[in-house]
């Protein structure tokens, strides 16, 4: 009987030290992990000609003034929709010798201001920045609106000048124009 019991009780020992091997012994650890994609700008700078914004897309250009040519900033609003110029601005870096006049407008190819977004003069050696913004109006004929730009038209910048006393130009311009247009 003595080796029964020993025997019996080296099966519960067993079965004792198998039970709690298997409910306390080392268990795989399960590390769960939510990943959420979350929106960011990769910083201050977007490297992108528009940004949409809850389906307000405006669109923005940057560009050095053109050599040899009166006009000086061409840009092509998007073709596929209507835009309404927010802004324009041209940064006059030299002076001229001659007295200067500037226009933005709009038209049908890169050289052309067949509707007139407003003119200024500038006196001979000045330099200055022309600046172009809008107010908030309300039109019968929105179609008619000079800032409302029809898909495909350029925004231009351009100069006029007189010639010198020997016939030639007077001025090599430097600058930089930037134009702001929003979808409607």
């Amino acid at each position: 009987m003595d080796l029964k019991n020993v025997l019996v009780s080296a099966g519960v020992a067993l079965l004792v030290a198998v039970l709690g091997f298997a409910y306390f012994g080392p268990t795989e650890k399960v590390i769960e992990r939510t990943i959420e994609k979350i929106g960011a700008f990769p910083g201050p700078e977007i490297d992108s000609p528009f940004i949409s914004v809850n389906g307000l897309r405006s669109h923005y250009y940057d560009s050095p003034f053109l050599v040899s040519s009166s006009t000086l900033c061409s840009f092509r609003a998007p073709v596929n929709s209507t835009t309404t110029l927010a802004f324009a601005s041209a940064q006059i870096n030299t002076a001229s010798t001659a007295a200067l006049f500037f226009e933005w407008g709009r038209g049908t190819t890169y050289t052309s201001t067949t509707t007139s977004l407003g003119v200024v003069s500038l006196a001979a050696r000045l330099r200055a920045t022309i600046i172009a913004s809008t107010t908030g109006t309300v039109t019968d004929a929105p179609e008619d609106d000079s800032i409302v730009i029809p898909p495909g038209q350029y925004i231009n910048f351009v100069y006029g000048i007189s010639p010198c006393v020997d016939g030639s130009v007077c001025t090599t311009l430097a600058g930089r124009c930037k134009v702001q247009l929003r979808e409607n």
